[in-house]
């Protein structure tokens, strides 16, 4: 059940990410000439880590732990 509660919470948390890097354009924000041709609207993730001036392992880092807390809270708040 959990496995289940856990992916769904996780593939939320991708989609709301994914929808609000796809409301910017790299223009928006003064990255032009972004490599490559994008397969999706809006900014890479990699784009956002350098707006917020952190590395794109840093940013991915913290998207994962964030999910491991959630994780970590649900099985404290089930087991007390």
């Amino acid at each position: 059940m959990f496995m289940d509660t856990s992916m769904s919470r996780n593939k939320k948390l991708g989609e709301f990410l994914k929808s609000r890097r796809s409301r910017i354009q790299p223009e928006q924000v003064g990255l032009s000439g972004s490599y490559g041709q994008r397969r999706t609207p809006g900014l890479r993730r990699e784009e956002v880590a350098v707006l917020t001036g952190v590395s794109a392992m840093y940013y991915t880092c913290l998207i994962r732990l964030y999910m491991i807390l959630r994780y970590l809270k649900f099985r404290i708040k089930n087991n007390i």
